[in-house]
């Protein structure tokens, strides 16, 4: 089971991804390049409670948890050791991409799965990038997810069949409708 997770890039989407995994109950770090980064995260992930409130009748108790299981930080060494999955969302720039996964690749736990958050570029673009080849793929979820609530998955000709398995499984314990593409292909839309 997927417990310890790490959102690298606390932008819109992302800081809702950690939102929603924290709500049901896992333990999230919001990584993000600077403070001034970190605290739009922090007030992105504030805005969130009326909509959980309003879409999912989320309770006051409900949000005080969630919030006491997400924290920020701005330290690679904090965000990506000893974790479970890391997903990246930072900005579709491949430049960005690939130096995130280099610095993930250089910190992070030899069994950590890293996914993409990416609907433009396919996993195998990156995949050695990763050092990790087996344990990388594409874990796209639509804005407001809490409504949107699926979540694609993408392999790619290394993925290894348990990491698509631990991610269908962490997309369902989030409340999600995994949808597991069987094979690479870029968003049409």
């Amino acid at each position: 089971m997927l417990t310890r997770i790490t959102v690298a890039g606390g932008g819109t989407l992302g800081s809702q991804i950690a939102y929603q995994t924290a709500f049901f109950g896992k333990q999230v770090i919001v990584y993000d390049i600077n403070d001034d980064a970190l605290n739009s995260a922090k007030n992105r992930l504030s805005a969130l409670d009326q909509h959980y409130q309003q879409d999912m009748s989320a309770t006051t108790a409900q949000l005080v948890a969630t919030h006491d299981r997400l924290s920020l930080s701005s330290d690679p060494n904090v965000a990506f050791a000893n974790r479970d999955l890391i997903i990246e969302a930072v900005p579709e720039v491949p430049e960005i991409k690939t130096n995130l996964y280099q610095q993930i690749a250089a910190i992070s736990a030899p069994q950590t799965i890293l996914a993409s958050n990416s609907s433009t570029f396919l996993p195998s673009q990156f995949a050695a990038d990763t050092g990790a080849p087996a344990q990388f793929a594409n874990l796209h979820f639509a804005n407001s997810i809490w409504k949107h609530n699926t979540a694609e998955i993408m392999g790619h000709s290394e993925t290894s069949s348990q990491t698509i398995q631990q991610l269908t499984d962490f997309a369902r314990e989030i409340h999600m409708v995994p949808i597991v593409l069987n094979k690479e292909q870029p968003a049409t839309c």
